[in-house]
């Protein structure tokens, strides 16, 4: 990943996992400094200084997808034939934080949101977002952890 790239913005651990945007790299990659925290949940002793083993990447949100392209979606459009997405590797691992995409597979995902119409779920997700006081606060950076030599369906 390089600074400026677009990169698809997929949530693991909610409820309905999914791409729920696009963000765009703001920072490459560098040493998580949580993982050299002790007693941090994210620690790991063989992370240190000298031979760093967990990588961040900094984004910032360039847009939802409304409605978020599901799993389930994504697993549907893989089984079409000649859809593109059969190699994702999302497919094979799914909660490993960064993933390699292909530019077919790229390219497949974002034809896939715009197949969708907006949702009666993500309306009213965004109607509760436009009562709370905070609004739709831009949270511009935050971290994807890596693990340095970890490859996909490793």
């Amino acid at each position: 990943m390089q600074v400026g790239d677009n990169v698809p913005y997929y949530h693991s651990s909610y409820k309905k996992p999914g791409v729920y945007g696009m963000a765009r790299v703001t920072r490459i990659a560098y040493p998580d400094p949580t993982a050299a925290i002790s007693g941090h949940p994210l620690q790991d002793e063989k992370h240190t200084v000298a031979s760093p083993r967990w990588f961040c990447i900094d984004r910032q949100a360039v847009h939802a997808f409304d409605p978020p392209l599901l799993l389930f979606a994504i697993k549907a459009e893989a089984k079409k034939e000649g859809g593109g997405l059969a190699g994702l590797v999302l497919l094979k691992q799914p909660r490993l934080s960064v993933q390699p995409v292909t530019p077919e597979e790229f390219e497949c995902l974002i034809r896939a949101t715009k197949k969708q119409s907006p949702s009666e779920e993500t309306t009213v997700m965004k109607n509760n977002r436009a009562k709370d006081k905070r609004g739709a606060e831009d949270r511009s950076s935050s971290a994807t952890r890596s693990q340095k030599g970890k490859r996909p369906g490793a």
